[in-house]
């Protein structure tokens, strides 16, 4: 089920004076068609200027709104079963306060048709290599320099889209909008704020989104529609999906006694303009007249069509009628027999309705005041739940901040036993460091002494010897004493004197001096010597 069941859209085509309105719902099912009206404006949308004071009704706010009636000042009663035009004209603001009222559902969109002069259109060769902003900003120095005399051109009054052959096609708007404006001003009798504006788009691109969403055009088709409205005319060639070109405005309608003729002429024009290699289909829409003169002008118009095709292409042409498969149950028969008149008004509701439509060709030509208006967040219910909540979650918070809080304190109370109980751990640990250094000394003590074999009586005098010369010479200090299996003796040490080394040597006997070296130690000079004996051999007593 796609979240756009059950969205209402309110299509409103802006001809001037003349605003043809449809009301749509999209279903699970199906687009539904709940209305279709008319309503002709005492002044028209497209005037230089608009005043609100001429057209304004003095309402009284704290009174209910009646618009389908009038006083005898009024111009004529909606209802009146005699008005043959089915077209609804009177007090300006009652008319938009009833399109309003069309779009009342929360759901409810608006969607703009505009039409020439307030839109214009325009066709490049070529992308000058730019696109995304850079794009906008060459295209809108394109368009300034045609259109002179226009009013500011900004982003937000073009739409730029891809054509056949690599072009682009700007889609422009030369004027401001009088219709948001018109809403502006009837706002305050509605008594609630305004519906969204979906988005203003031209009259062209109503009608070939109309055409996408009704029928399966394949991309090498390319299919001719041709709008017949009450005074003006088009010619609209697509190549698939996309647009392949759009005539000018014809100034001939279905009213026109030379319409036919005129369109005839057009197409032939623009065939031979195009170099068209083919046409497969025309669509017809518009047509706003009875039966009996539709009839008419499709078997006038079919026969020199038929005629041509079939001479120059070689094949027989399929013209149609515009068809739908829209749920028309909510409309009477004139409404349904009046549909084709509304195409352009449909095309912008359906649109709407349908924005994960692909296929449908995006233009908005929305002011920039309407965009900023409509940049609101919108709630949802779940939205209004979590509001509701706030302040059990603020409250949660609070509590849950207060157990944290103390939580921290107790954490920075153990931390600082901890690092009291670390620090008389690392005091023990140097003590253990010093009395673990004591003791390797005390083992390489014990080892020099294992290592002199002490039980041997010779080691004894050897020691006793090195002893006695030591004081007798004096100055000097042995810090090395080892001796091997067979009784050879090892000495290093130090002497403050050079000459009290032979004494030492000659004091040993049986020795022989290995090194000496010349250091400083603590800036004093002293003489490092080695000296081998062998302690088996008793020194002479002479």
């Amino acid at each position: 089920m796609s979240i756009y069941n059950n969205r209402f859209a309110v299509g409103v085509s802006d001809e001037g004076d003349l605003l043809r309105v449809v009301k749509v719902c999209r279903t699970q099912d199906a687009i539904k068609i709940l209305d279709v009206k008319n309503y002709r404006l005492r002044k028209a949308l497209d005037a230089s200027s608009y005043n609100d004071e001429d057209d304004v009704t003095n309402y009284d706010d704290r009174k209910t709104i009646d618009i389908t009636s009038f006083d005898d000042e009024g111009d004529i009663d909606f209802q009146n079963p005699e008005d043959s035009s089915d077209e609804k004209t009177g007090d300006d603001n009652a008319t938009f306060i009833e399109i309003l009222d069309l779009a009342k559902e929360k759901s409810s969109r608006i969607a703009l048709s505009i039409s020439e002069p307030r839109v214009f259109y325009s066709v490049f060769d070529t992308n000058w290599g730019l696109s995304g902003k850079k794009l906008y900003q060459k295209i809108i120095s394109e368009l300034s320099n045609l259109k002179e005399n226009t009013i500011r051109i900004d982003r937000n009054s073009i739409s730029i889209l891809q054509m056949t052959e690599n072009r682009l096609m700007t889609v422009a708007r030369d004027q401001d909008l009088e219709f948001f404006t018109r809403l502006d001003l009837v706002k305050k009798f509605i008594g609630r704020r305004l519906p969204r504006i979906e988005f203003a788009e031209s009259s062209e691109f109503s009608l070939i989104n109309l055409i996408l969403n009704q029928y399966d055009l394949h991309e090498d088709d390319i299919t001719l529609v041709l709008y017949v409205g009450d005074d003006s005319s088009r010619l609209i060639f697509l190549q698939g999906s996309r647009v392949h070109h759009i005539s000018q405005l014809i100034g001939e309608g279905i009213n026109s006694p030379n319409v036919v003729t005129m369109l005839y002429s057009r197409l032939l024009l623009a065939l031979d303009t195009l170099d068209l290699p083919k046409v497969d289909k025309i669509i017809l829409a518009g047509l706003n007249d009875t039966e009996e003169i539709r009839e008419t002008f499709l078997e006038n118009f079919t026969f020199g069509v038929e005629e041509y095709f079939h001479d120059n292409f070689g094949t027989d042409i399929n013209i149609e009628m515009f068809k739908h498969n829209f749920d028309t149950s909510a409309l009477d028969y004139e409404q349904v027999e009046k549909l084709n008149s509304f195409s352009i008004a449909i095309g912008a509701a359906v649109r709407a309705v349908t924005p994960d439509n692909k296929s449908l060709i995006n233009v908005d030509l929305n002011p920039t005041f309407v965009r900023d208006r409509q940049k609101t967040i919108i709630i949802t219910k779940f939205g209004w739940v979590l509001i509701c909540l706030i302040p059990i979650i603020i409250a949660y918070t609070i509590v849950s901040i207060g157990d944290l809080t103390r939580q921290i304190k107790y954490l920075e109370r153990e931390v600082s036993t901890k690092q009291l109980f670390l620090a008389r751990q690392r005091n023990v640990e140097v003590l253990i460091e010093e009395a673990h250094a004591k003791l390797v000394n005390l083992d390489n003590s014990i080892t020099i002494l294992d290592s002199l074999l002490i039980k041997s009586e010779s080691h004894s005098d050897f020691i006793g010897r090195l002893m006695k010369l030591s004081e007798e010479i004096n100055g000097l200090w042995i810090t090395e004493l080892s001796t091997n299996t067979d009784n050879i003796a090892f000495l290093k040490g130090f002497a403050y004197y050079r000459n009290r080394i032979p004494r030492l040597v000659k004091g040993l006997g049986s020795s022989n001096l290995k090194v000496v070296d010349v250091r400083e130690i603590r800036e004093s000079t002293v003489y490092y010597f080695e000296i081998e004996t062998d302690i088996s051999k008793k020194q002479d007593k002479n």
